[in-house]
């Protein structure tokens, strides 16, 4: 487990993505795509969620793809971005340099230059 994140720092950064994950995905397509998303104590996640593919699926559960991580490093008070593979682990996204400001790497994740996020 990593190191905490301050909670205002927490707080401003969790809003920020909240935020654009609501305007990203229109009013009128939200019971078949949402974005959310999902803290840890040293990072904040976006995932994508979709409603089970089967009507008479047994689990109403909608599905779970991770999206994009950020990850507070505290020594350094920035955030840097990762990606998720195919088997769900993390890696650095070397697109661009850890920032302290959550939105650079926001606004990276949202135009997606590489794919890697939205695909």
């Amino acid at each position: 487990m990593g190191v905490r994140i301050p909670p205002e720092v927490m707080a401003e950064a969790e809003g920020l993505l909240l935020e654009y994950c609501g305007d990203r995905v229109s009013p009128e397509v939200r019971d078949q795509i949402r974005l959310e998303v999902e803290k840890n104590v040293d990072s904040l996640t976006i995932v994508e969620r979709r409603p089970p593919w089967q009507p008479d699926d047994p689990d109403p559960s909608w599905s779970k793809l991770l999206v994009a991580r950020f990850r507070y490093d505290p020594l350094h008070a920035n955030w840097a971005l990762e990606w998720p593979d195919s088997d769900l682990d993390w890696h650095p996204y070397t697109g661009i340099v850890p920032s302290p400001d959550i939105m650079d790497l926001l606004e990276e994740v949202d135009t997606d230059p590489t794919g890697i996020f939205y695909g």
